[in-house]
């Protein structure tokens, strides 16, 4: 296929990849893929921190806000377990135990291991 420019970029690095060659538009796609990626995993790890630093502040919807946000984006299992977590740690501070609760239980089927920090903030309530 000569002309690429109507497939997409799925069809494109298929063509490709049965033909053998490589070429310049396929090397943009892949670098136009990892800088996306990049900048995703860059949002995500600022909202995490920023809702970090809103919790500690003890504004707690706000801080719910960058929480659910990370969740909102195809996050890494790191990042939504993480998130899960804080999103569970609010609620809690709202008052609103079955929400976190669900919110926590979510957390740990993302991965969410740190089982000693996770005892800690249960008793600080």
């Amino acid at each position: 296929m000569d002309d690429t420019s109507k497939l997409t970029e799925k069809e494109i690095i298929r063509v490709e990849r049965n033909s053998g060659i490589v070429s310049g538009k396929l090397r943009e796609i892949q670098m136009q893929n990892y800088l996306r990626k990049k900048e995703q995993k860059e949002t995500q790890e600022r909202e995490l921190r920023e809702g970090l630093q809103l919790y500690k502040s003890a504004t707690y919807e706000e801080s719910l806000e960058n929480f659910e946000s990370v969740l909102g984006t195809k996050s890494g299992i790191n990042e939504a377990s993480v998130a899960s977590y804080n999103v569970a740690c609010c609620y809690s501070k709202l008052n609103q135990i079955r929400v976190g609760l669900s919110a926590l239980e979510y957390a740990m089927k993302a991965g969410f291991e740190d089982f000693k920090d996770t005892y800690m903030d249960a008793h600080q309530l």
